[in-house]
């Protein structure tokens, strides 16, 4: 059955309950519920009540009521639709659309291919980071995600979110728990912290079962990119350090393949700055020195945005250095070492230092996915760099030794370098 072509509205209670023409079982149930299917006005529809143990107890059945509450008022795609609840001679019940197809784990088990289509799974996890980001902005907590609960629709392939009945809004959280295997820490350990954090930890051990059929960590780093990013950052033991959303995880999921973003481009303008600044003293004046720049550049376009930057190719090895008006030559005299060494030193320093507002905007910025091309053009920086230690040193090279220039702009560089360094490999871990 097609849910997408089943139509609900707003039924009788008491016409529905004697008017189920067929009932069938299903073979999965609950924890604390029954499950059946149920044909109303030739459409099937699904059907869940409190097993016989639970029905008398008023928590169960407050949470019951809650979980209808809930359901009733979400309009969402890829979240079941809640239809109506009644009561009949076995007690109460819910009814909700008839979702024809299969869970997450049953598709694993039938069509295990199926998860090797890169489309699939981004598919999946896309569809399933909307419905979060829609519960978390209504302040609702599903706090059961798991595969048994994120069913794959046969017609279209869609995902529907089920089974709100550990869901929790912030009026109503007495009894919320979770799954082994996909519940955070603080489900099972302090129960008044669950929030929107607990349902993103499940997100990263979803991204672990779809690509391994397992939530084994230790094959995190196994994971592709932005896969094994944002399940990281889902995985995050420490709640205060849990910090991705929904919505943000669907901005990574979403990101082009080759990372030129925001961050990226503030980066490489940085990097930019820095790399040209090494001509800057020498005056870059005339249009052959523009021409230099051109041609060393190259436009680069993501494959999802049109987002353009300008990027170092090949072309700047086979390019003529352009012609370069030097400074007048630092006149020869008998300097005072020491001062000589601070001069020099606040002359490097003001060569090389970056904006430190930048750089602390762009690392603000960065994110994993981002890494890999920066460190790229953070080594073709520091190979710059030499290029520029002996460019600055002819203004010197009468009045200090090349050893002892080199290492005070060594000193110089290595104040950037380590702490831009460090800045990438700890957004990496």
């Amino acid at each position: 059955m097609d849910f997408d072509t089943s139509s609900f509205g707003n039924v009788n209670e008491q016409y529905l309950t004697s008017s189920f023409a067929e009932v069938t079982p299903l073979r999965k149930k609950g924890a604390t519920s029954d499950c059946s299917k149920v044909r109303i006005f030739e459409k099937w529809h699904f059907l869940k009540r409190p097993k016989t143990e639970f029905i008398s107890n008023p928590i169960y059945l407050a949470a019951f009521e809650k979980e209808f509450d809930l359901g009733i008022s979400i309009d969402h795609p890829n979240i079941v639709r809640y239809i109506s609840k009644g009561y009949d001679k076995e007690g109460i019940y819910i009814l909700t659309e008839f979702v024809d197809g299969l869970s997450l784990d049953e598709l694993f088990q039938v069509k295990p291919n199926y998860f090797k289509n890169k489309a699939n799974v981004k598919k999946i996890l896309s569809q399933l980071l909307s419905s979060l980001s829609y519960l978390h902005n209504r302040q609702i907590v599903h706090a059961d995600i798991k595969p048994e609960n994120i069913l794959i629709a046969h017609n279209g392939n869609n995902v529907k979110l089920v089974d709100l009945g550990l869901s929790y809004s912030d009026c109503y959280n007495e009894i919320t728990g979770g799954s082994k295997g996909y519940g955070s820490p603080e489900q099972f350990t302090t129960p008044n912290e669950i929030s929107y954090k607990s349902d993103m930890y499940a997100v990263g051990k979803i991204i672990l079962f779809i690509f391994n059929g397992n939530t084994n960590e230790r094959l995190l780093g196994k994971l592709p990119q932005p896969y094994r990013s944002i399940a990281k950052r889902c995985l995050v033991t420490n709640l205060e350090k849990r910090t991705i959303t929904a919505n943000q995880a669907l901005q990574l999921l979403n990101k082009s393949h080759f990372p030129v973003f925001g961050s990226v481009v503030l980066f490489l303008a940085l990097l930019g700055v820095m790399f040209f600044v090494s001509f800057s003293k020498y005056g870059l004046k005339d249009k052959s020195d523009e021409k230099f720049i051109q041609d060393t550049t190259a436009t680069v376009s993501s494959a999802d945005s049109s987002i353009l930057i300008n990027k170092p190719i090949d072309k700047i090895k086979e390019t003529p250095l352009p012609k370069i008006k030097y400074n007048k030559p630092v006149e020869e005299k008998k300097a005072n070492p020491k001062q000589l060494e601070i001069e020099i030193t606040n002359a490097i320093e003001k060569r090389l230092s970056p904006n430190i507002a930048v750089l602390q905007s762009v690392f603000s910025e960065i994110t994993e996915d981002d890494i890999p091309v920066l460190k790229h053009f953070f080594n073709d920086w520091k190979a710059t760099c030499k290029n520029d230690l002996d460019l600055l040193y002819s203004d010197y090279e009468n009045v200090i030794s090349y050893e002892k220039f080199k290492s005070i702009y060594g000193k110089e560089l290595a104040k950037i370098n380590d702490s831009i360094e460090k800045k990438l490999n700890e957004i990496e871990k």
